[in-house]
Formats: C-alpha cells, sequence, structure tokens
C-alpha cells in the first residue's frame, strides 16, 4: 500500500484529481483487502462500481483517476491492480501487446501475497517500463514522442484562416520530436482537432484547437461630438436647467 500512495501521488495527486472512481471487478479475498485500504485513504467525493459497463462512463474526462481491480483508451488515469495468483499474466501480455485495448495512460501493479510490481508501457517508445516500489519515479511519457505523427483534423480551406492552429501543431512537433499530417475529415486517429464548435468535446480524448472558436459583437459606431461637448456631457439636461435657474 505504500508503493500505491507514492504512485498516486505522482501520477494523479488527489488535490488535482479530485474525483476517484473505484471499480472492483475482482472477487479475490486479497484484492477485497486492497480495495477496501484504498477507500481508506482517499476522500470522497468518490464512486464506486462493480459493473464493467460502468468503466467507460464514468473514466471518460481528463480531469480524473480510476483505481481499477480487475484481470479501452480514454481520458482518465488508470492504476490498475493485476493479481499474479497464476502462472501467466494473459490479460497484461493482451495490453502490452495492444490486442485488447489501449491504456496509454496506466500503471499496473502486479501483485501476490508478498510482492508487488509495477509496470508501465510507453506507446511511442512500444516498450515496457517496471518501476522500483521502493524508489518510485514515473516519467514523462510526452516528453519525448519519437518520432510520433499527430493527425491534425482541419476542415478543407481552412489552412489560411487558423494559422495559429498551425503554428502550435509545428511548435509541439519541434520540441516533442514528432510530425504531423493535415486530413480534413474527422477519425478515431486523430490527436489535435480544429473544431468550430463552442461547446468541448466531452467523452473523448481529443484536443479542442485553441483558436478555434471566435466571439464578436457589432456595436453602432459613436457619432463624432464638438470640443464643447467636453463641458456638456459632464451633467445632463436637468443640471444644467437647475444651474441656470
Amino acid at each position: 500500500m505504500k508503493a500505491f500512495v507514492e504512485l498516486q501521488s505522482q501520477w494523479c495527486p488527489p488535490w488535482k484529481y479530485k474525483k476517484f472512481f473505484f471499480l472492483n471487478y475482482n472477487s479475490h479475498p486479497l484484492a477485497e483487502d486492497i480495495f477496501t485500504a484504498i477507500l481508506k485513504l482517499n476522500e470522497p467525493p468518490r464512486l464506486i462500481f462493480n459493473e464493467a459497463s460502468a468503466f467507460h462512463y464514468w473514466t471518460y474526462e481528463h480531469n480524473r483517476c480510476a483505481p481499477v481491480l480487475k484481470p479501452v483508451y480514454l481520458g482518465s488515469r488508470y492504476l490498475i491492480f493485476h493479481p499474479n495468483l497464476e502462472e501467466g499474466n494473459v490479460f497484461l501480455e493482451q495490453l502490452h501487446s495492444g490486442i485488447s485495448c489501449i491504456l496509454d495512460r496506466a500503471y499496473y501493479l502486479v501483485y501476490d501475497y508478498t510482492t508487488i510490481q509495477i509496470q508501465h508501457k510507453n506507446f511511442f517508445t512500444n516498450r515496457t517500463i517496471q518501476l522500483d516500489p521502493a524508489n518510485i519515479r514515473v516519467p514523462d511519457d510526452l516528453k519525448d514522442l519519437h518520432g510520433r505523427k499527430l493527425y491534425v483534423s482541419l476542415p478543407e480551406g481552412n489552412e489560411d484562416v487558423v494559422t495559429f492552429d498551425l503554428y502550435l501543431a509545428e511548435t509541439i512537433c519541434q520540441q516533442r520530436n514528432a510530425t504531423y499530417e493535415l486530413q480534413s475529415i474527422n477519425s478515431t486517429l486523430l490527436d489535435y482537432g480544429v473544431v468550430h464548435i463552442g461547446i468541448p468535446l466531452l467523452g473523448t480524448d481529443k484536443t479542442v484547437a485553441l483558436g478555434s472558436t471566435f466571439v464578436s459583437v457589432m456595436v453602432p459606431h459613436s457619432k463624432p461630438k464638438p470640443i464643447i461637448a467636453v463641458l456638456i456631457d459632464p451633467f445632463d439636461y436637468y443640471t444644467w436647467i437647475t444651474l441656470f435657474v
């Protein structure tokens, strides 16, 4: 549990990720003990679920942290406990290979009665690393994208209008070792989207373009005033009448 506390403080600290969702799909007694201990560590608000269908619904936002006790790629950060009480980790093997689903914002805590292993796959390098439970140092996977191609959604013909969005894409690629490609249609493979709407794309992992929403207010043009208006404007019509009377 000490290793979990340290990993949580670095990966999804409670002061930043205020919404915690605990999903317990494992009925093993040891998993129940871990689940109870985690609940004692975190203050409300929190929701508890034991149905797989709740996984997608309650963990789609970027500011949520979801400890999952169970042997799908969304916006939350995940801490997945996986029991290593049997030979072979088919679940982990499928996750690392990308066969079943992709959870690139996840750390896997593989445990038994005496030991614990912390695993994390960097999908930019396609390598799985293992952290030392006694000296946890969470790496920044986004510091180097290792040549990843970012797909930018931009409606056809808008390249000359949303220049800031293209500048932002170029800057990210230059500083994070990546490239980008424009696409005129929306797709699940997109990383960055220029969407001309006034609402966020909830339920997705897409980044809404910073310069794509514009608000303008039409006001009538004021007529020029004579110099004498400097003396008249400070007082209204009735004030001047009172002074002269």
